[in-house]
């Protein structure tokens, strides 16, 4: 009886640490202000995305600001096939990313990337088009 016990145990363990994907829970934990090291030490998973962009503001063309941009894949829905590449039964999760920008390292928005082209913020604007053009 102590051996089942025991591999339950071990088990439940090893299960609890293969979470794949963020949570929204872990999401709203974020602050404005807080490192990337503060951010990856808080999230459940490692980055799925780690880029950068360097960009001028507009009307300063004398300051070059970086801005380093951490994805989290976050699951949107999952699925069960009836048929087709994936095999009859087969269950699988459909995923986004979710990006957190970081401006002079530290966190300054968070969101799926629609949410970043609604920003007044033209610099936050482009500076997420152009990590995202270069995936």
């Amino acid at each position: 009886m102590r051996t089942i016990a025991f591999v339950l145990c071990i088990v439940a363990l090893l299960l609890s640490g293969c979470q794949q994907y963020a949570t929204l829970h872990d999401f709203g934990q974020l602050r404005k202000g807080m490192s990337v090291q503060q951010v990856r030490d808080l999230m459940q998973v490692e980055p799925t995305l780690t880029s950068n962009a360097r960009i001028r503001p507009k009307g300063n063309d004398s300051l070059l600001r970086t801005y380093d941009v951490l994805g989290y894949p976050v699951p949107t829905t999952t699925k069960t096939s009836s048929s087709g590449a994936y095999g009859a039964g087969t269950t699988y999760t459909i995923t986004d990313r979710v990006l957190v920008l970081f401006v002079n390292g530290k966190a300054r928005y968070w969101g799926y990337p629609s949410d970043f082209f609604r920003s007044d913020e033209e610099d936050i604007v482009l500076a997420v088009h152009t990590v995202i053009a270069s995936l």
